[in-house]
């Protein structure tokens, strides 16, 4: 559903980075360790105050730096899944400290606080809700505006995921369509809280993301690496340097930011410009060593 308002944007969106930490002198509600070592065991669902990253090991596919596409190879890279994963400490000092497997067990029936979005697993990326509230332009955004999703750093924006809006639809459309989505995609996003049913939330957008297939030239991806033994260890996340792409300052405190406003017309970014933005990040991701990760396998159900 496009409405006549939406804009064509660029957004930085920023949300906390951090890895969760189990405790190792004291029992740890959030864990189920495999043993007294504490170095495996399961992550339960994050009802934490606030939202996780995760180091993320997963099947997908990708594009590498010489614009070949590679299918079904193990990737890893940093991403939301507030549900259940598996997880192993890989180093006991720097970040990331541990690997997760993400799943999903349909058996649970406890508190569920945070849902994962943005979702990055399956055919499309999609986003949802966070933070729709409190900046209502990111209910009015239109088909090829980007989202950059990522963490401030000490000195510079840390990126984990690049959405590109396809298509925008509202909470009726998806409740009408909704026996057409994976089971990971409902029950840990558009089902929790009641976000399709609760008559205070029918304002969200929900977006789902351009893939490979449908424009080679903006897709929606995670920065990510070919496993090996080196990316087994860990990495951290693609570095953009806020001078480089429009970003806020370092320390600003905005959650959300519209980028390139000036260089708008009527708050709409021209595709030209887009797409060489774009272009720029893909880039930049392949100068730090990286991939572009899409079509990563559903977390398994269990």
């Amino acid at each position: 559903m496009k409405n006549n308002s939406d804009n064509k944007l660029i957004v930085q969106f920023s949300h906390p980075g951090a890895e969760y930490i189990p405790y190792k002198k004291r029992e740890d509600p959030n864990i189920v360790f495999d043993n007294s070592l504490k170095v495996s065991g399961r992550r339960k669902w994050n009802n934490l105050k606030s939202h996780k990253r995760k180091f993320i090991q997963s099947s997908g596919n990708f594009i590498s730096d010489d614009n070949i596409l590679h299918k079904d190879k193990k990737l890893t890279f940093w991403g939301e899944w507030e549900a259940e994963s598996n997880f192993k400490m890989i180093n006991d000092t720097d970040t990331p400290r541990f690997v997760h497997y993400p799943l999903l067990d349909k058996t649970y029936n406890g508190p569920t606080k945070h849902n994962t979005d943005p979702f990055v697993f399956g055919d499309n990326f999609w986003y949802t809700n966070c933070k729709q509230n409190s900046r209502p332009f990111l209910q009015r955004m239109s088909n090829n505006s980007i989202i950059l999703f990522g963490t401030e750093g000490k000195k510079n924006f840390k990126l984990d995921t690049v959405f590109v809006i396809k298509q925008k639809f509202n909470y009726l459309e998806i409740q009408s369509r909704i026996r057409s989505f994976s089971e990971q995609l409902i029950k840990t996003n558009f089902i929790l809280n009641n976000m399709l049913f609760d008559k205070n939330k029918t304002h969200y957008s929900y977006y789902v993301g351009n893939n490979f297939n449908d424009d080679k030239n903006l897709f929606s991806f995670s920065p990510s690496k070919v496993l090996n033994k080196i990316t087994s260890e860990g990495h951290e996340r693609v570095l953009l340097n806020v001078n480089d792409f429009g970003l806020q300052k370092i320390g600003a405190g905005t959650v959300c930011k519209r980028l390139y406003l000036e260089k708008s017309t009527n708050n709409n970014l021209d595709d030209i410009f887009i797409y060489d933005y774009w272009k720029k990040i893909v880039n930049t991701c392949f100068d730090q060593g990286f991939v572009l990760g899409f079509n990563f396998e559903l977390p398994k159900v269990i």
